[in-house]
């Protein structure tokens, strides 16, 4: 057998293929003959926590490379840049480079502690001076809301939630994607309280085969840009901004670099790299007098009586009046 290290090998017309396991022993094996060690990750400059993944260039010259798989949050050849932000409400970042094809894919992963927010709207001026637009929220700590609507479909609405409505504000990262086809628009959440992982709607566009009724992608605005509401009905303007941190903000194979947009007073608004937060209750700021609520960047404190003030630090005393009736 010319595989080694447990390879399989495929019998071809005069020749064979071997196809190597992701290790032998510890050790990542390449090469015709999955017999050569491959080196190509000794001394990588992968970053921030990202996979070497090396391979064999050339067998002959013995020419070793890599490539790093970057963690959640990271991007770029060495997974060097960030693709994390941090939305304080007033928050808005824009994204304006479609390329205006018929299918479209948007992730976005999020993070918060607060019940509701607007995550991403998606607008663009019709034919008829009326707005096309998509928009996504967090209602209510347990569901995501998908609305959709442009000047050939009346409003299409997707509520989506998990198996046992699970908090999807707990602080932990949620990832979410939105596709739009020719037929149909889908909304799909990734999460362990889902059948396999995946909880997902979608809602009818049209049918195939007939002109498509879908719009082309416009701008995406991330977080809530209050100047642009105006042109949008009012239950958006209702919805409040967004708090947290939103991640790998993807629309088909193009990823944000927060550093592109951070600077630009034209593509965001108080826009913040990466995420940097730490849990507001856990210092106990209520002073144990009260019950402390997590709203991602500050707390609140909801004091027990008879205290009160930002930090439950203050009392009232109770009087109790006793009047003597003399006859």
């Amino acid at each position: 057998m010319p595989c080694q290290y447990n390879s399989v090998c495929v019998d071809q017309l005069n020749d064979y293929q071997c196809t190597c396991p992701d290790l032998y022993e510890g050790n990542k094996y390449g090469g015709k003959n999955c017999d050569v060690l491959l080196i190509g990750c000794d001394n990588n400059a992968c970053q921030n926590g990202a996979t070497c993944v090396p391979y064999l260039m050339d067998e002959t010259q013995a020419v070793h490379n890599y490539t790093c798989e970057c963690s959640p949050g990271y991007s770029g050849y060495y997974c060097g840049k960030t693709t994390t932000a941090s939305f304080f409400g007033d928050t808005w970042l824009k994204y304006t480079g479609s390329d205006g094809s018929a299918d479209i894919s948007m992730q976005v992963n999020f993070a918060t502690t607060l019940p509701s927010g607007l995550l991403l709207l998606n607008t663009k001026e019709n034919s008829a001076e009326t707005i096309d637009y998509m928009s996504l929220e967090l209602k209510s700590e347990t569901s995501l809301i998908l609305k959709y609507k442009n000047q050939l479909i009346s409003l299409k609405r997707i509520t989506l939630s998990t198996l046992n409505d699970a908090n999807l504000a707990n602080g932990a990262w949620q990832k979410v994607n939105i596709s739009v086809t020719y037929e149909r628009v889908k909304l799909t959440l990734f999460h362990a309280d889902c059948v396999n992982g995946l909880c997902w709607d979608s809602a009818s566009l049209g049918t195939a085969g007939v002109t498509p009724l879908h719009h082309t992608l416009g701008d995406t605005y991330y977080g809530k840009n209050t100047a642009f509401l105006d042109q949008l009905p009012d239950d958006l303007l209702e919805i409040p901004a967004f708090v947290g941190c939103l991640q790998d903000l993807g629309i088909d194979s193009d990823v944000l670099l927060i550093e592109d947009y951070v600077e630009d007073e034209t593509l965001s608004g108080n826009l913040a790299s990466g995420c940097s937060r730490a849990d507001q209750c856990a210092a106990d700021p209520c002073n144990g007098q009260g019950d402390c609520t997590d709203l991602w960047f500050t707390y609140q404190c909801d004091c027990w009586r008879p205290y009160f003030g930002q930090n439950c630090s203050e009392s009232k005393i109770f009087a109790t009046l006793v009047f003597v009736l003399k006859r």
